[in-house]
């Protein structure tokens, strides 16, 4: 099979590139008052949004269509027996998306140091802190050839 390998890197600037697209597709930001967010502290600004906001429907559902999004495409080039190792590792059963948005806002809250990285940047940063992988078995055979 012919073609690329994405790497984390790429697949974040990948991700970051079609998210800007699409926000460039949108004529008016959802509710008319704000256009999507591009950095960790604007994510989490959404994502913290309280119920008494006028914002908060589209501001919540946009909150969770980027985790599970990211969620997603992690899951898609980490699958489970894959090449790859994953970059985080969700528990089962897996936390509620209410309940990741909320710890993200934490997390932002605490890591000021990466607000104005891009949002799925730190989105991965925070899962990677706060989902790890539990460490191989000494049996393993990664990085046999590729």
């Amino acid at each position: 099979m012919r073609g690329a390998i994405v790497t984390g890197t790429s697949a974040a600037m990948l991700a970051a590139m079609l998210t800007a697209h699409a926000a460039r597709a949108q004529t008016v930001p959802p509710e008319g008052r704000r256009s999507p967010p591009r950095t960790v502290a604007a994510l989490a600004e959404v994502c913290a949004t309280p119920p008494s906001s006028p914002d908060y429907t589209a501001a919540r559902y946009f909150c969770a269509g980027f985790l599970s999004g990211v969620g997603q495409y992690h899951a898609a080039l980490h699958p489970v027996g894959g090449t790859r190792p994953p970059l985080f590792c969700v528990p089962n059963p897996p936390p509620r998306l209410v309940d990741v948005a909320a710890a993200f806002v934490a997390w932002a809250q605490a890591n000021p140091q990466f607000g104005g990285e891009a949002a799925v940047d730190g989105l991965m940063r925070f899962a990677q802190q706060t989902y790890p992988c539990p460490p191989q078995s000494s049996g393993a055979t990664g990085g046999r050839g590729r």
